[in-house]
Formats: C-alpha cells, structure tokens, sequence
C-alpha cells in the first residue's frame, strides 16, 4: 500500500510541474532511517538512468539501508521489474581487484528484494555489517531499457 502512495505523489507531482528524479529525497525519510551517505545512478548501456540507488547509514543502530527509485525514463509509475540486492561482503575494506568479484557475500546475510509489478521502488533494504564492506546491486528494466549497478564492495566499517 505505501509504495502504491509513494508513487502516486510522485506521478502527482510531475504532473504539477515538479521533478520526478527529486522523489527519491522527498520520501527518503520514510523509507530508510539515518542520514544518506551515498546515491548512485542505474544506467542503461546507452547511458539513460533508470532508477537511483540511495544509502543511508544509521549511527545509532549501525544499519545501512538503501532503496532503488525509477526515474521517469525507468518506469516511475508503471509496474515493471525492478531489484535490489544489499551484501554484507567478507571484505573489511574496498576490493580493487575487479576480476576476482570484489565483494565475497556473507550470503545470510544478504538482502534481496526483486518484483515484476513494481511502481516506484524496490526495497528498502536494511543490513548490519560493523567492521565489513557492503555491495549494493540494482537493476530497473522498463520499455526495452535495462539500468544496472553494482557498488562492489564499498562503505568498509
């Protein structure tokens, strides 16, 4: 029910004159706990961004959270597929080496949220991972367009 809402103000306000890509901070507190520490673009291989990845981190908890919001180009509005995936990798700090996949899931304790009927966003997402890295994976296909991210591992602490 509530991301049913979330996309109906932001539909509302597109058609009010507002940006559709500003949603993600309108409804950041709603959604995640703490302050955003990180956003990150889903592009397709064209470059059109399909959705937008956006990290909190919680002093007093010690979560991280992320949500992944479709952008008008990605969907916002319209069921389709959208995922997000939160690791808390083995890593203790960013792995540089990009052939041997950066970020080694502590696979219980992964997050993963993936639906094809989608309006607005996938997630949020919640992890705990004091003293390790996280990887953060989005995707948002939508219309012949296919956005995808992976942070690899990342936010180390």
């Amino acid at each position: 029910m509530f991301k049913k809402l979330v996309s109906i103000a932001a539909v509302a306000a597109s058609l009010a004159g507002g940006t559709v890509l500003a949603a993600p901070a309108a409804h950041a507190s709603s959604l995640c706990s703490g302050n955003v520490v990180d956003g990150y673009d889903v592009p397709d291989s064209s470059g059109v961004v399909t959705s937008h990845v956006t990290l909190f981190y919680d002093p007093a908890t010690g979560n991280n959270c992320a949500y992944n919001y479709a952008t008008s180009a990605g969907g916002l509005g319209t069921p389709h597929r959208m995922l997000l995936i939160v690791d808390v990798c083995q890593e203790t700090s960013p792995n540089q080496d990009y052939v041997s996949g950066l970020c080694t899931p502590i696979i219980d304790q992964r997050q993963r949220d993936i639906n094809d009927n989608y309006r607005s966003y996938a997630g949020p997402l919640t992890v705990h991972a004091p003293g390790h890295c996280i990887d953060i994976v989005a995707m948002d296909n939508y219309n012949n367009l296919s956005g995808y991210f992976d942070s690899h591992a990342t936010h180390c602490g």
